[in-house]
């Protein structure tokens, strides 16, 4: 994917002042041109390029599964780093994953090899795609997803944690939508939403000590029903006009409750990701 203008105002608020920074795959910065122009479409340059022109003092390498692109460590992501190896003591302040993820079949691995060459301290980066990127990767993800994997390592906490809605087909061009990502074991709900436009979600970590590669993560509502927290998953209610059309007309409240549900689930109108005024 690369990273959309977006992405570099993240980047560029956890930028360290000097030290190293590891982008996955060699990423491309899309940089906005005017919206209104005959050249509305993004101008590309190699980020490293621009880290190196912008911020001199930083180094910048690329890890990728191949070195077709010209990466300077070659390592394919489905295979934890051991951490006790050389490409493990050779940490980073930042790594950075501008659309990865996605196309890594075991991302539980992938995450815990971002972990592995980062500093303690250091911050971890990552957009992929939260919906509406059918056959793009192997996965779209949720919240839920990332927040469950800093728990169960043991050593990253999520800084920030937002959804950027393409109101465009260019990413890279203005009016998108911005929402927060809140924890659902926060909030004591799954956080759902409906969308017909495609959805980016962008995440930021702190690794904060030594970290462990979980085998298997668990939903966060279903965590609490397990552990005697709550004693039901959190499901759409009928309300009293769709109960009382189903007194006389079978299903009716049902799909009255299913369309009610799908309203107030609808992103920009559901409570649970809040807008917010940028990334």
């Amino acid at each position: 994917m690369g990273f959309p203008p977006s992405s570099l105002i993240v980047i560029q608020r956890h930028m360290p002042a000097h030290g190293r920074i590891l982008t996955i795959g060699r990423q491309i910065l899309h940089r906005r041109r005017s919206l209104h122009s005959k050249q509305a479409a993004d101008h590309a340059e190699v980020f490293a390029d621009y880290i190196h022109r912008t911020h001199p003092s930083v180094a910048v390498e690329a890890l990728d599964g191949s070195a077709y692109e010209g990466a300077e460590i070659v390592h394919d992501l489905n295979v934890p780093i051991e951490p006790d190896s050389a490409l493990a003591a050779n940490t980073y302040d930042m790594v950075l994953d501008g659309g990865t993820l996605e196309h890594v079949a075991n991302p539980l691995a992938g995450l815990y090899n971002y972990l592995t060459l980062l500093k303690e301290g250091g911050v971890l980066y990552v957009q992929t795609p939260a919906t509406n990127y059918f056959g793009h990767g192997f996965y779209q993800f949720s919240s839920d997803f990332f927040y469950r994997f800093c728990n169960a390592t043991g050593g990253a906490e999520v800084l920030d944690c937002f959804l950027e809605e393409h109101r465009l087909n260019n990413p890279a061009l203005t009016r998108n939508r911005y929402y927060d990502a809140p924890d659902p074991a926060h909030v004591n709900r799954r956080t759902m939403m409906h969308t017909r436009t495609p959805v980016l979600i962008h995440v930021v970590a702190r690794k904060t000590g030594p970290t462990r590669l979980p085998h298997a993560l668990v939903q966060s509502d279903y965590q609490t029903v397990w552990h005697g927290e709550k004693t039901r998953l959190a499901s759409g209610r009928a309300t009293g006009l769709a109960k009382s059309l189903g007194k006389a007309a079978p299903w009716s409240w049902y799909i009255l409750d299913r369309l009610r549900m799908a309203r107030s689930m609808r992103l920009g109108r559901t409570p649970n990701f809040p807008r917010r005024t940028g990334p």
